[in-house]
């Protein structure tokens, strides 16, 4: 989880292209090693997508990590929150929409430092939700990968 947040707080001071390029370096390889999908099958240009890899290697980081924290309710919604905020961006956002991103995940990771569940201003899901946000990702993704 160190190495999670680690990256999530790189990613919140990036500012350039440069920057963001720069998280990459931060994460597992196991992860690293999807990079290579996403940027040899599912894009001509990936230079120009970096952003949306960036976050969707965060969301399969977010699913890896989900299953060892089951028992740490302030992790979960931390992985949660972070998810949900990754899980709509479009592969074409704009420069803007980038930056209100990374603005909501840094307030997500303030959250998470202060360790204070009641100042975080976001709607705490019972397990049954986090169940059917999950499945609902997942479908989703295995629908997107059947497309090929």
């Amino acid at each position: 989880m160190k190495e999670f947040v680690k990256a999530i707080e790189i990613f919140t001071q990036i500012k350039t292209e440069q920057d963001l390029l720069s998280v990459f370096q931060y994460l597992p390889h196991n992860i690293q090693e999807k990079r290579a999908f996403y940027e040899k099958e599912m894009f001509i240009y990936p230079e120009q997508h970096s952003f949306y890899i960036l976050t969707s290697l965060f969301i399969d980081w977010i699913y890896k990590l989900i299953s060892k924290y089951q028992d740490d309710a302030q992790v979960l919604n931390f992985l949660d929150e972070l998810n949900y905020l990754f899980e709509f961006i479009d592969d074409e956002i704009n420069e803007n929409e980038q930056q209100e991103i990374i603005k909501k995940a840094k307030l997500y990771l303030d959250d998470y430092w202060k360790h204070d569940l009641s100042s975080t201003h976001v709607k705490h899901l019972t397990k049954s939700e986090i169940q059917s946000l999950r499945e609902s990702k997942r479908n989703a993704y295995e629908q997107m990968m059947q497309m090929d």
